[in-house]
């Protein structure tokens, strides 16, 4: 009894919906069966004044005889009208709200899958920001050249890993404007990125500031674009 129990709740759901969209009656809305009521009373009232003036002519027809005619047409044009509403309940309501769900779900499936795409996104660029200060760390704190040959290989790999991305995220632009963000330097500009405790360290001088520069561009893209 339980089990089926939302099932029936669903069903009533359903039909109650199926009323609300059923489209409005056309060829026999009821504010129509007022116009043979009005004829009928009409013809009444003339036949009447008609005898009242002219009392040799046929007598008005009785009032039951109008009462009847109203009552047939009531009754003809409600079914008429009955028939109509349950067709358009029936058989036109239904598709449109099949409809109006489908869309519903739709709209749904593809803001949740926008909404995926998005936090997909923003945990590729977070995973590239923090690999990318992984190597920067490591390029600041190396000692020789044999360790920091390596890192500058994985810096070039990184930034293309970047370009990638960002591609992929239809940020054309913003890729191409990453890509040369770190070329062509000046000494005046590589000074500013290089901390006391490395100046004498200048084999490695030019790719710290590149990647600084780079991962400052990389921040800055993703703040804008909100990724």
């Amino acid at each position: 009894m339980d089990e089926g129990q939302p099932d029936k709740r669903q069903c009533i759901d359903y039909w109650k919906a199926v009323r609300r969209l059923a489209p409005h009656t056309k060829l026999f809305p009821l504010p129509r069966v007022i116009a043979p009521l009005v004829v009928a009373l009409a013809n009444f009232i003339v036949a009447r004044y008609r005898h009242e003036q002219h009392p040799k002519s046929l007598p008005s027809p009785v009032g039951k005889e109008v009462l009847i005619f109203a009552a047939v047409t009531i009754v003809v044009y409600m079914i008429l009208y009955v028939c109509e509403w349950s067709w358009n309940s029936v058989v036109m309501s239904p598709p449109i709200l099949d409809k109006q769900r489908t869309d519903k779900i739709t709209d749904l499936t593809k803001k949740l899958e926008e909404s995926s795409r998005q936090s997909q996104t923003g945990n590729t660029f977070a995973s590239l920001i923090e690999t990318g200060r992984a190597i920067e760390l490591r390029m600041f704190t190396s000692r020789t050249g044999a360790e920091f040959s390596p890192l500058s290989l994985q810096f070039n790999d990184w930034c293309k890993c970047v370009e990638g991305a960002l591609i992929e995220s239809g940020l054309q632009t913003d890729a191409s404007i990453f890509a040369h963000s770190g070329e062509r330097l000046s000494q005046e500009q590589i000074k500013t990125f290089i901390p006391s405790y490395i100046q004498k360290e200048t084999w490695k001088h030019y790719d710290i500031a590149r990647i600084t520069v780079c991962l400052a561009k990389l921040q800055e893209i993703i703040e804008r674009r909100n990724l």
